[in-house]
Formats: structure tokens, C-alpha cells, sequence
């Protein structure tokens, strides 16, 4: 993994990067922390994420790189002044650990500031895929291409045969960087892994004509209503772009007629008054009808874990309360 990274990011000797994501995350430790503390630079830890408090060390510390889900940048923006202070220095930020709404990529992009996208697991160490800065605008919601010594493909979740460009499917990885199996525990290691060495993410993507990769959703995420699919994920895309929304789940609730129907968790700013009608109207600008949510649920926060990534369980409880 360091390896990969050396050879795609703009990192070095000396640098300072700022860790307040997780370290027991591989997306935080993993990244840039281990790189920058072998390499004799210097790391700035802080327990939890506080936007304000982040901005104050991004500035003070004069940070060269970051690591943070796309919650932590979202938060970031909305902090009085973020984006008229002096970052010449951050030369390297990666998004990953979750979708990337497009919108919060080019709010950065407005301000000269770059979001560098990524895929991976940890089961990848972390990186799998890597978008090159340069490219981040023109592929605007790739998660890049594969990493120098790392094999990605999308194949049929059922066949395990290769898809062509455009054509959705799982997302498997080979390579050095892949662990070999879970510990003391072989059945999820073959369930995992097929006989070619390739691991099977579940993760649901695709492959453009040039071979950068886009995320789609999770396989075990997907909602099936009436007979479409819908992918979370991109519902959650269009709608974290709606005015007055600040953070947004999308899960499935069971439906009698549907089989499932589409629910929206939204956190929005203060003083904002947000529909079920008004969030349809929204939606129907840029998803096809059945993909528009049927419920709307108002919540303070969206909840999330540790790692800044959606807590599904919760939020399908919250989605299924009456409002």
C-alpha cells in the first residue's frame, strides 16, 4: 500500500498530516499516518473531528495531507471562513470510506482545494482505486483507477465473468496490498475469495472506456421496489446536493405494495422546512420516478459511527417510525 500511494500521491519528506478520523480505521492509519511517521514527518493526532478545531490546525500546522470520509469534509465547509482561509499548503486529501456526493467535490473544486477520491476496503489496506488530481473534475464521481501494483475488475455477482465498460457489477481486487483471509475463520475467506486469488468486495460498481472505476452502492444495500433497483447511493448523491439538507440516508422499509419502498433520513440546516413533496419535486429533476423516496424522516443527525460511515441499522429503524 505505501508503495501504491507513493507512486500516485503527491506526498513528501517532511510533510505534515493531519489524523482525527479514526487510527483503529486503516483508511486513517494506513494512508498517510504510518507513511508520514517513517518518513521522519510530522503527524498532527486529535481524538475526535471538530470542524472549527480542524480548520485551526490546518492553518496553525500549515498541513500538507489528510485523510477524511466525506461527512468530515462536508462538516469542514460549513464552518464560518473555511473557504477564504490560506490552504496553499494541503496539497493532498483523500475522500473515501463512503460515497462522495459530486456537489462537495466541486464546492471544494470552486475554491481551488482538491478532493482527491478513493476506493478500498481494508481488507485492501487500504487502497484499491485512486483518482489522480489532475483528473478530478473531468471524472467528477470516479474513484479513479486501480493503484500501480493492483488488479480491479467488475464482474457478474453470479457468473464471476468480467462486464464490459458501462455494465454495473461487483467489484473484485487483486493484488499485494489484499489480505490473505480472515483470521480463524475460513468460511468467510472462501466466500470471500474465488479460486484466482480475486477478492470480492461487495461493493457494486463499474468501469468507464478508459477503466476508471465508479462506485455504485453496496450489493447488500440495494432496494428492490417493485420489481427496479434502486441503489441508495445514488438517491443520497441527488439529494445531498438539495438545498437546506445537510446529511442524508437512503434506505429500504418494507411496503406492502412495493415489496420495498425508498425512505430518506435527512438532517437539514436550522431554520429550514423540508417536505416529503419537496423532496420528491427535488429528486424527480434527476432519478427516474421509482427511485424517488415515498417517506421522509427529519432526524437532528443522521446517525454514523465511529469511522464517519452510515449506520444502516439504526437509520432503517428510524426510516420505518411513523413521522
Amino acid at each position: 500500500n505505501s508503495v501504491n500511494v507513493e507512486m500516485r500521491l503527491d506526498t513528501r519528506r517532511g510533510d505534515v498530516t493531519y489524523a482525527a478520523a479514526p487510527l483503529f480505521h486503516i483508511g486513517a492509519l494506513n494512508s498517510f499516518v504510518l507513511r508520514t511517521l517513517v518518513r521522519g514527518g510530522t503527524v498532527v493526532v486529535r481524538r475526535t473531528f471538530d470542524p472549527q478545531g480542524c480548520l485551526d490546525d490546518l492553518v496553525t500546522h500549515r498541513v500538507n495531507s489528510m485523510f477524511g470520509v466525506p461527512q468530515m469534509f462536508a462538516a469542514l465547509a460549513r464552518v464560518p471562513g473555511f473557504l477564504g482561509q490560506d490552504l496553499g499548503q494541503l496539497r493532498t486529501i483523500v475522500v473515501a470510506g463512503a460515497p462522495v456526493p459530486p456537489s462537495l467535490v466541486e464546492l471544494y473544486a470552486r475554491h481551488d482545494v482538491v478532493l482527491q477520491q478513493a476506493w478500498g476496503l481494508t481488507e485492501t489496506a487500504p487502497f484499491a482505486t485512486h483518482l489522480p488530481a489532475e483528473r478530478t473534475l473531468d471524472k467528477l464521481g470516479s474513484a479513479g483507477i486501480a493503484m500501480p501494483y493492483t488488479e480491479v475488475r467488475v464482474v457478474d455477482a453470479v457468473t464471476n465473468e468480467p462486464l464490459k465498460p458501462g455494465e454495473s457489477g461487483e467489484i473484485v481486487v487483486r493484488g499485494p496490498n489484499v489480505t490473505a483471509g480472515y483470521w480463524n475463520n475460513q468460511q468467510a475467506t472462501a466466500a470471500a475469495f474465488d479460486g484466482e486469488g480475486w477478492f470480492h468486495s461487495g461493493d457494486i460498481g463499474y468501469l468507464d472506456e478508459d477503466g476508471y472505476l465508479f462506485i455504485v452502492d453496496r450489493l447488500k444495500d440495494m432496494i428492490i421496489s417493485g420489481g427496479e433497483n434502486v441503489y441508495p447511493a445514488e438517491v443520497e448523491r441527488v439529494l445531498a446536493a438539495m438545498p437546506g439538507v445537510v446529511d442524508v440516508a437512503v434506505v429500504g422499509v418494507a411496503d406492502d405494495q412495493w415489496g420495498e419502498s425508498v425512505a430518506a433520513v435527512v438532517t437539514v440546516a436550522e431554520d429550514t422546512a423540508i417536505s416529503l413533496e419537496d423532496v420528491r419535486e427535488y429528486a424527480a429533476g434527476h432519478l427516474a420516478r421509482y427511485k424517488l423516496p415515498r417517506r421522509l424522516k427529519l432526524v437532528p443527525a443522521v446517525p454514523r459511527n465511529a469511522s464517519g460511515k452510515l449506520n444502516k441499522t439504526v437509520i432503517r429503524c428510524l426510516a420505518s417510525e411513523e413521522s
